[in-house]
């Protein structure tokens, strides 16, 4: 793991509100967490109740800035994050995608704590993992699911 991602997984497990159970890491940095060793995430996303991401935002001591509409995927607040030694984090609050049509809130059901360095994160379930990047439906989500289909697989074996 790059030093960089190992330093934004604790900036973002010192950061997590207290007693909030509303925020979870998805894409490619969940996966790393679920002990997928062959991704390399570009950035790690933050998936929170708008009122979490603000926050996270305000321990980091960033403004949230104007909501931006978005072809395929609307959030409040959405900010990508520059912290010094960090991976890029960018928070999605209340998170919708447009998925045939229709514009849906993207709100994990299931929610598994991962320990990192002394810091608690937490992620989707792998298969829900895969439900989330289906319905994303761009080309590296759907690169992705065949990863966590594959390993889901081969554990079954």
């Amino acid at each position: 793991m790059r030093p960089s991602l190992a330093e934004a997984f604790r900036r973002i497990g010192g950061a997590a509100p207290e007693g909030v159970d509303d925020w979870w890491l998805i894409g490619s940095a969940a996966m790393v967490l679920a002990g997928f060793d062959d991704v390399e995430p570009e950035d790690v996303d933050i998936l929170a109740s708008s009122a979490t991401v603000l926050r996270f935002l305000e321990r980091w001591g960033i403004e949230p800035g104007e909501q931006r509409p978005g072809e395929k995927f609307r959030s409040f607040p959405y900010r990508r994050i520059r912290l010094p030694g960090c991976t890029d984090i960018e928070v999605m609050g209340d998170l919708e995608v447009l998925s045939d049509g229709i514009w849906r809130h993207v709100l994990p059901r299931t929610r598994r704590r991962v320990l990192f360095d002394g810091v608690a994160l937490f992620v989707p379930e792998a298969a829900e993992q895969a439900e989330i990047m289906r319905l994303f439906g761009r080309p590296k989500d759907l690169s992705r699911v065949e990863v966590l289909e594959r390993q889901d697989i081969s554990s079954k074996a």
